[in-house]
């Protein structure tokens, strides 16, 4: 049996190795790279391994097209607030899943009783070929445009339903075609409502075997293992569906979320509430170039929440914002011709700033979001690991990503969110010290469109909304948070973890990355005997250098396993822990938030 190799963060491989070596090699490679034996890919207590999320599964892939003209209806509003006065009825989509073989309508596999499903939703783009040309078309945005001449956007993603279809998913991708050429405030809500129309047919289809394909599908769809996956103004869309789902006349069981590329206009501001949330961000968009999906990270699941779930991001340097979808990609970078409005869409990237290629952005959508919904939908848990940024897959290009995890079950130090702004007192109401800092304060980092009410000290060249803490310092100094009594058992949890940004004031330059010198004591003044470097583990990369918005600062997640401060007969007592310091090197300045004890 061969094993897809996996690597870690010191680029260690698993390759081809015997079945009965497979689980032993995965366990001692993260061990080997984290410094300690700790946390295995199988965080629920078994040990496992998995191959490629992105190589091809054991399932043949069946494929089907919808196109019913009057297929929608219930998205047009004739005020204008929750939809288009224009009328909304076209249901339009791509739908691949697994079949007994591969082909266009043929049956379903009968390997499994039922199989869950991802839906993609497209964001806007020119939804009309005026004239038909093909490639150097003149596109548009049209509510009355000809069949023959409507792009097909929602097609975008068929390099990544193919791969889930062959792994055991229905994949269905939809087209808002009829919602594309309107830019009002009911966008979102209306984008919501159509992924809860199509999760209505399919119920229906699932239920009484009324899809136009021959009850294809009748009985075969798991409806209570659902996720969503939308891009661009798709990528606010699915947001929306979640939330508006909870007050929906049938309650669909939506476990994970997906944003590529997010906006995040919407006056109302849909928060995520009701399933795990990967947002995947390009730092070279030049279309959401103040990088909105941040915000909607921020926001998501906050300290506190009755109800929490893991929240992830893939920060990918050199990435844009078309090329994630295929039929938005140039036929340049595609590398075949395109017959629709692609376009490049950049940011730039100038100065070594890394440019990726179409195919190794496409990769990276493909592996991290096949390895999010596999981990949800199918329980497949060492996936978690990748999203954490632990395990690299050698198919994809991980070195241009930067990752933040943030597990549900997580207790928080300090998240900064005391009003009024206050950074000598942690959210365990703790003090706090940073003593020789030039700068040691809580502020808004937010560069436009906060959520946050009232006025508040804010430092717009950090693209997110959340309150943090900035530091500014000219030669090494000494950050000292303390935790109270009552507090200081963090023995259940298995990570230190926090966000940081490097913060470049200037013209932009390629820099390198800050790091971080981090330690934790007990009460009694036990500690790893060397502080814990966090480049170790993940770096807090330089701001991407790009031809605009440049020096965004922009958080990226530091996971520390707590293993290795109790090495080397430390004897540090992870009940009773007192203080974490964080120690910086040089000078400089950076944006820290949400210190935490994690999962």
């Amino acid at each position: 049996m061969d094993v897809i190799p996996l690597r870690t963060e010191r680029g260690l491989a698993v390759r081809r190795i015997l079945p009965s070596l497979k689980v032993l090699l995965a366990v001692l490679l993260i061990a080997m790279s984290s410094g300690c034996v700790h946390n295995p890919p199988c965080h629920d207590g078994r040990l496992c391994a998995c191959d490629d999320p992105s190589s091809p599964g054991p399932f043949p892939v069946g494929q089907v097209e919808l196109n019913e003209p009057n297929g929608i209806s219930g998205i047009t509003d004739p005020s204008g607030v929750t939809g288009p006065t224009e009328n909304v009825t076209l249901a339009w989509a791509k739908i691949m899943y697994p079949a007994t073989v591969a082909g266009t309508g043929t049956p379903m596999s009968g390997k499994h009783s039922r199989y869950p499903i991802a839906l993609f939703l497209h964001g806007r783009h020119m939804n009309c070929d005026n004239d038909g040309s093909g490639p150097g078309l003149a596109g548009s945005y049209s509510f009355t445009c000809a069949p023959g001449n409507r792009i097909p956007s929602h097609e975008g993603y068929n390099y990544i339903m193919e791969r889930l279809a062959s792994q055991g998913i229905f994949s269905i991708s939809i087209s808002a075609h009829d919602i594309q050429p309107g830019l009002g405030v009911w966008d979102y809500d209306a984008r919501g409502r159509l992924i809860l129309k199509f999760l209505d047919k399919l119920k229906d289809w699932n239920d009484h075997g009324t899809d136009p394909f021959g009850g294809v599908f009748a009985g075969k769809l798991d409806l209570s293992k659902i996720a969503l996956s939308g891009h661009s103004r798709g990528g606010e869309g699915v947001v929306a569906a979640q939330e508006l789902n909870l007050t929906w006349p049938t309650h669909y069981s939506i476990r994970a979320v997906n944003a590529i590329a997010p906006t995040d206009q919407n006056g109302l501001s849909y928060l995520m509430t009701d399933a795990a949330y990967f947002l995947l961000v390009g730092a070279r968009d030049g279309d959401v170039w103040n990088m909105q999906g941040f915000r909607t990270y921020d926001r998501a699941f906050p300290d506190g929440a009755i109800d929490r779930k893991p929240k992830t991001v893939a920060w990918v340097y050199g990435a844009n914002h078309n090329y994630f979808n295929s039929i938005w990609t140039d036929t340049a970078a595609l590398g075949t011709a395109n017959p629709w409005a692609g376009s490049t869409d950049d940011g730039g990237g100038v100065g070594g700033s890394p440019v990726l290629s179409a195919a190794d952005q496409r990769q990276i959508a493909l592996t991290t979001i096949s390895a999010f919904f596999r981990q949800h939908l199918q329980e497949v848990h060492c996936y978690r690991e990748i999203l954490t940024g632990r395990v690299k897959p050698s198919s994809t290009p991980n070195q241009y990503v930067y990752w933040t995890y943030q597990d549900s079950h997580r207790k928080a130090v300090d998240n900064f969110e005391r009003i009024p702004l206050n950074q000598t007192v942690n959210t365990l109401s703790g003090s706090v010290s940073a003593p020789g800092f030039t700068t040691f304060e809580v502020r808004l980092l937010n560069h436009d469109s906060t959520d946050y009410s009232g006025v508040l000290a804010t430092d717009s060249q950090f693209y997110h909304d959340t309150l943090g803490l900035k530091l500014v310092w000219t030669s090494p100094q000494t950050y000292t948070t303390n935790i109270p009594a009552g507090h200081r058992d963090f023995s259940k949890f298995t990570y230190l973890t926090l966000r940081a940004a490097k913060k470049v004031t200037g013209p932009p330059v390629v820099g390198p990355a800050v790091n971080l010198f981090v330690n934790i004591e007990d009460a009694v003044g036990h500690k790893a005997p060397m502080d814990i470097r966090t480049d170790q583990f993940d770096p807090i990369p330089h701001p991407y250098f790009r031809t605009s918005a440049s020096n965004q600062a922009l958080m990226t997640g530091i996971r520390i396993p707590l293993c290795n401060f109790t090495l080397h007969g430390s004897n540090l007592d992870l009940k009773n822990i007192a203080k974490i310091t964080i120690r910086t090197e040089g000078s400089g300045e950076i944006g820290i938030d949400d210190i935490e004890f994690g999962k």
